[in-house]
């Protein structure tokens, strides 16, 4: 991909406020307009060091105008395929690297050890279906009483009473 095909729609080029100390350079791009620039790119300096040193990322830097839209154009070229979850970004060489540990191979145990993320907790080992029953408005007020009343979910509820049904069978 050329830095043609990501150059963004607006631009902002500002002369930074501490010269480069904290910034990428001594004149730093940012893909927005004015008034969407975070306001501690221009904070006091703890404030500015801490701000560049997380979001740095996101502005091109030189001494020049030019240089700071230049840079900015290679790190939205570089960073044109987002932000994990966690904020790393996914550029040509995070891609390469997931890429070589598939071709290593992954050991699927190592996927019980992690914690779980969201979603329904299991309801045992084996897997589980999901089935749909239609229950008349006055039942469905009453199994979601007995839920509240005894603090699990209505699908608890009625899982409870098709294991006592099927018992007495």
């Amino acid at each position: 991909m050329s830095t043609d095909d990501r150059e963004p729609s607006f631009v902002t080029i500002l002369r930074a406020r501490y010269g480069g100390i904290y910034e990428p350079g001594k004149w730093i791009a940012c893909p927005a307009w004015p008034e969407q620039l975070p306001p501690d790119w221009n904070a006091d300096d703890v404030t500015c060091m801490a701000f560049f040193d997380e979001r740095g990322d996101e502005f091109g830097g030189g001494d020049t105008p030019q240089e700071a839209y230049d840079d900015l154009l290679r790190i939205l070229a570089a960073s044109s395929h987002g932000r994990t979850t966690s904020g790393k970004v996914i550029d040509d060489a995070f891609i390469e690297e997931l890429a070589d540990e598939a071709e290593r191979g992954f050991d699927p145990s190592l996927l019980r050890d992690r914690p779980r993320g969201r979603g329904r907790p299991p309801l045992g080992d084996a897997a589980k279906t999901v089935e749909s029953v239609r229950l008349e408005p006055e039942l469905r007020a009453q199994a979601a009483q007995r839920a509240a009343d005894d603090g699990v979910t209505v699908s608890e509820i009625i899982r409870r009473a098709l294991r006592e049904y099927l018992r007495s069978a």
